[in-house]
């Protein structure tokens, strides 16, 4: 044992040719029986070097992942690891835990249930025991079991994570509530303690994702109180208060997040019961358990949300990370696609939530501006492309917009053109100083977004033309470079209107090329892509001619 230790501590020397004789060595040991338990050893040695104990901890699940069902040598190591690995997950430091689960997950795949049928029963006695940081390693042991199914549709896995819900589920809800409780202590919430209660909500979290990840399980079919306890508790979950000096990194934000992922997984699912199962045996429970979330939770959760977006768009609640944000309005633009449920809930405060929910989302903020100003490139790849970015806010606010007029027209477009209407009114009225600048370029990049929609409808297909002149000329002489972008970027957006009048075509045109000499990177690139789509028609192509050689030279040098 003495001998591996210092072959791994070697293997951080500086000199390279010791370093390399050191691996060599671990090589040739590695193939000797018993190796692995001598690997376990050193992970649970105190009195080595952490750093040590951490390159044996990496060489054993590397060990584990490549060879446990391979060599024949390691045979007599695996009884000695299923033995000992679920102790070394709880008493080692947080930093080898990782490895050491990784392993054992390799291990469960190969081994369980055939060949290792007490598994649970060993993780259950750790769960169910006073011991705080043996509850945490069952934790992480059992996330890791159901992390072996979590993608599998074959009947025999179904039956086997069936059988772990029911085994498990009963346990890990009143630990669920047991650190619920703790964490609504504003004592135990703001220090050490809490961090570490919440990486158990967020393991739980994580289980949870996992059983339903292909489908209900058949536990909550004939337990849906069951089911109902857990959702009351995530609902509390994401509700409660989390510390100030928690970042987007902390477990108590972490936690949220993974809810929030379990909410809109669950309305997904639920909103399309038919491509739920495989097996059709299910189909008439899966329909029954569909209407059974959407008719008793599905609405609590949207309250949640949109409070949640409420409140940080009015201020109160400005450190939620941009993740949940955009999870939120996801939320928001599932409850779209059914009838129902907009029916009961958006459908009469559709004006506030286009205004006040989804609409400041759209709009230039802070973390815009100083994008703008420290690095115009990122601005113009995250500005005019947000739906490259699964995870931006605005991405997830233009869907709901889009779907809102797209889906539900007869309601959503007269409240959307009602709002912008009124907005740039106001903005039209205000003099320079009081303009709101910001709103108006969520105004206009909503229009853009909206652009196939707009280009169809009755109320504005007529009106574009008479449109861009009045609110989206202006802007390119605003003396804000965002917004001369964004006019840059609409007038592309709408190139291919049949204009009425051609005067006003060569005006539009004549002020994108007058934007490829702007002194702003964004605003030049948004002109060369706008000119693009003007070229695109056939109406324009005379009027680029004149000035094709100032373009290719403009392309060049860009």
């Amino acid at each position: 044992m003495e001998q591996i230790v210092n072959l791994l501590a070697n293997t951080f020397n500086p000199n390279t040719q010791i370093q390399k004789q050191s691996e060599l060595e671990l090589k040739q040991a590695s193939s000797q029986a018993g190796f692995m338990q001598v690997l376990l050893q050193i992970i649970m040695m105190n009195q080595v070097q952490i750093h040590v104990r951490q390159a044996a901890s990496i060489y054993l699940k590397n060990y584990v992942h490549k060879y446990w069902q391979k060599h024949a040598h390691i045979a007599q190591d695996k009884p000695f690891l299923k033995q000992n690995i679920l102790q070394a997950v709880v008493h080692a430091p947080q930093q080898l835990k990782v490895q050491l689960c990784c392993a054992l997950h390799s291990m469960i795949v190969a081994e369980y249930p055939s060949s290792w049928p007490t598994l649970v029963d060993e993780i259950l006695t750790l769960l169910k025991s006073n011991d705080i940081n043996s509850t945490y390693a069952a934790l992480l042991c059992l996330s890791e079991l159901f992390k072996a199914y979590k993608y599998s549709l074959e009947e025999e896995h179904k039956t086997i994570l069936n059988n772990l819900v029911s085994r498990t589920f009963e346990v890990l809800i009143d630990l669920q509530q047991y650190l619920l409780q703790q964490q609504q202590d504003t004592s135990i919430n703001q220090g050490e303690r809490g961090e570490f209660f919440a990486q158990m909500r967020l393991i739980l979290a994580k289980i949870f994702w996992n059983a339903m990840n292909m489908g209900t399980p058949q536990f909550f079919f004939q337990n849906p109180a069951h089911f109902e306890r857990w959702m009351q508790l995530f609902m509390s979950s994401v509700q409660i208060s989390i510390p100030q000096q928690a970042d987007d990194q902390s477990a108590h934000w972490k936690t949220i997040k993974w809810l929030s992922h379990v909410a809109y997984r669950l309305l997904s699912m639920y909103l399309h019961p038919t491509v739920l199962e495989v097996n059709d045996a299910n189909a008439e429970a899966t329909s029954k358990f569909s209407n059974f979330f959407l008719d008793k939770f599905a609405m609590p959760w949207l309250s949640i949300f949109v409070g949640m977006l409420d409140a940080y768009n009015k201020g109160e609640k400005s450190q939620i990370p941009k993740r949940i944000l955009a999870l939120a309005l996801t939320f928001v633009h599932g409850v779209i696609q059914n009838q129902k449920l907009y029916d009961a809930t958006l459908k009469s405060k559709l004006p506030y939530v286009i205004a006040h929910i989804v609409f400041p989302f759209l709009c230039f903020n802070a973390e815009d501006k100083e994008l703008w100003e420290s690095d115009p490139q990122e601005y113009q790849r995250v500005a005019f492309a947000v739906d490259e970015d699964m995870f931006s806010p605005k991405a997830a606010a233009a869907s709901v917009i889009i779907d809102l007029v797209k889906v539900r027209k007869n309601e959503a477009l007269p409240a959307y053109l009602a709002f912008i209407n009124q907005e740039l009114t106001q903005y039209n009225q205000m003099d320079a100083q009081h303009k709101n600048y910001p709103l108006k370029d969520g105004i206009l990049f909503s229009i853009g977004s909206l652009r196939s929609q707009l280009r169809k409808a009755k109320q504005t297909k007529d009106s574009l033309e008479m449109m861009l002149m009045a609110h989206v000329f202006p802007e390119f002489e605003n003396p804000n470079g965002f917004l001369r972008a964004k006019a840059c970027w609409l007038l592309g957006q709408f190139s291919m209107i049949k204009w009425s009048n051609s005067e006003n075509m060569v005006v539009a045109l004549r002020k994108v090329l007058n934007c490829l000499n702007d002194n702003e990177l964004p605003v030049k690139v948004q002109a060369g892509l706008a000119l693009t789509d003007f070229l695109n028609n056939p109406d324009a192509m005379k009027e680029v001619n004149p000035f094709f050689h100032n373009c290719c030279k403009f392309s060049c040098r860009i």
